[in-house]
């Protein structure tokens, strides 16, 4: 069994609402192991998913033996927010886990909601 783990601390000032990490698995020589489950776990504040709580989630490596997963703050305001972000496998592998900055992560096109206006409406 191979685990890893990163500390979580944003104080309350800090305006990030997530924080991105990457694990990767790795056999003795060095390659990628891909195809495994990675069992991620939260212990402390903010959520691993946007709109809820969960403090649990699996994720499969990709070609590159590694995946990505989110920390979210969850409306934790006023306050620090402190917490500890771990990954397991049942594997005996190298297993890392990385905080990747805001540069390194491609988050998809902004949507913004704006009012439509209908034929009626003049």
């Amino acid at each position: 069994m191979s685990s890893a783990n990163a500390s979580i601390f944003e104080p309350k000032l800090s305006n990030n609402g997530q924080l991105h990490f990457e694990l990767t698995l790795r056999d003795s020589a060095g390659q990628p192991i891909a195809g495994r489950d990675v069992r991620v776990s939260l212990d402390g504040d903010g959520s691993l998913a946007p709109r809820r709580s969960v403090k649990d989630v699996v994720r499969e490596t990709n070609a590159e033996g590694s995946a990505r997963v989110t920390w979210y703050r969850s409306s934790i305001f006023g306050r620090d927010v402190h917490a500890t972000l771990s990954v397991e496998t049942d594997l005996d592998a190298a297993l890392t886990l990385t905080r990747l900055e805001r540069e390194q992560v491609q988050t998809g096109p902004r949507t913004v909601w704006a009012p439509e206006r209908h034929s009626w409406q003049k």
